[in-house]
């Protein structure tokens, strides 16, 4: 067997993929592809008017966001379930990128940095944790299947 077609084959999941497994993947795509780099948050807070010393604050205000939301979306994720915190996670991404399209005011980017604190935790869990509910033995056979590959 070619090398290719190992790769493709294991690929093929997503004829046979159920529809909630789908939408999820969509969902995951939609967002990782208009998502940024905290950089460019960041530069358009100094675009706005924010000094060198307001912005670097801003930055440490949301990893100090990040640290302490990180441990309660986690409590949150196992009283409502993962995928009400992914849409909650979603909700927090469009209200930050939102407000700083249309915003030059140092205390609404802080409110705005509390929302986007909040987003990390929940984008870099929940969406592995929902999709693997569904593929599960997808993610095992293109396991064994790379390993072949890499073998041959």
């Amino acid at each position: 067997m070619e090398k290719g077609n190992l790769l493709w084959s294991s690929l093929t999941y997503w004829k046979i993929a159920t529809p909630e497994y789908k939408r999820i993947i969509g969902m995951i795509l939609l967002f990782t592809l208009m998502n940024s780099s905290d950089m460019f948050l960041l530069l358009k807070a100094r675009e706005s008017g924010l000094s060198d010393v307001q912005t670097i604050s801003l930055y440490i205000f949301y990893n100090l966001v990040y640290a302490i939301s990180s441990y309660q979306m986690g409590i949150l994720s196992d009283r409502i379930g993962k995928k009400k915190v992914f849409l909650i996670g979603l909700t927090c991404f469009i209200i930050t990128y939102g407000g700083m399209a249309f915003n030059s005011r140092l205390e609404i980017f802080y409110l705005l940095f509390i929302f986007y604190g909040m987003l990390p935790p929940v984008r870099k869990e929940s969406p592995k944790h929902g999709s693997a509910i569904y593929v599960k033995e997808w993610i095992w056979r293109l396991h064994w299947d790379f390993n072949r590959l890499l073998k041959v």
